[in-house]
Formats: C-alpha cells, structure tokens, sequence
C-alpha cells in the first residue's frame, strides 16, 4: 500500500517524508489558496525538495 499525502503545506510534506511515511504529494488549487500560496510557487517549491529515492 501506498500513501499520499494531501497537502500545500512543504512543512507537512517534508515532515511525513523524513518519518518514511509517504509515496507522495497530491494538491489542488483549493489547498494552495488555503495555505495562502500562489499556485505557480508551489510547484518549484515541492519540487526543489527533489525527494531522494528510499532504495537509493
């Protein structure tokens, strides 16, 4: 099984990734106005973060 987290928040999302509990990231419009973000700053955001593979 595979788990996605939901969210726009980076802080979140590099919290869960650190623990090893996430495959991934899913977000939407709604989210990222929620977390009073620009929907076109949040994909370099989240991607810089360039999560490293667990195997590797």
């Amino acid at each position: 099984m595979e788990l996605f987290l939901d969210t726009a928040n980076v802080n979140e999302i590099r919290e869960a990734w650190d623990m090893g509990v996430i495959s991934g990231v899913t977000t939407n419009p709604t989210l990222i106005a929620h977390e009073g973000r620009i929907f076109e700053d949040v994909g370099p955001d989240t991607r810089s973060q360039t999560w490293a593979s667990r195997d590797s």
